[in-house]
């Protein structure tokens, strides 16, 4: 990162280079953010936990690496907010969390099931393929 900076600062670059440094620059920084995000999913704070969940809903499928992530908070997380946030923030990565989603749906415990299929909901997933995957 300090390196993507000290390249946009570079006047050697010229003005015409600029945009492709500001581009390169603002991914590595959203890139760094999503880390820092998924990596709040692992704090002993459960209220910092509720709250990247909730940063990464919003980012929706961007997030899309978060999903192992959040799968993992869903199934075992013991906080109840947690884990109905963390099903939320599944829901809004769209597509890609529709696989864990149904797997949680299989798991033994009865809250993580309603907070797989409630997050299937939010996932705007074809419910018809949803629903026969997880009748299989």
């Amino acid at each position: 990162m300090d390196e993507l900076i000290r390249n946009f600062l570079d006047p050697a670059g010229g003005r015409e280079n600029l945009k492709p440094r500001f581009d390169a620059l603002a991914q590595a920084a959203k890139d760094e953010v999503l880390r820092g995000l998924i990596a709040a999913l692992e704090e002993d704070w459960c209220v910092c936990r509720e709250r990247a969940s909730v940063a990464l809903g919003e980012l929706g499928p961007r997030a899309r690496a978060a999903a192992p992530a959040l799968s993992r908070m869903l199934r075992s997380d013991e906080c109840e907010t947690a884990r109905w946030l963390a099903a939320l923030a599944l829901g809004r990565l769209g597509q890609t969390a529709v696989s864990p989603l149904i797997e949680l749906f299989r798991c033994d415990d009865p809250l993580t099931r309603q907070l797989a299929l409630d997050a299937l909901g939010e996932a705007d997933a074809d419910v018809g393929s949803s629903a026969s995957l997880i009748l299989e």
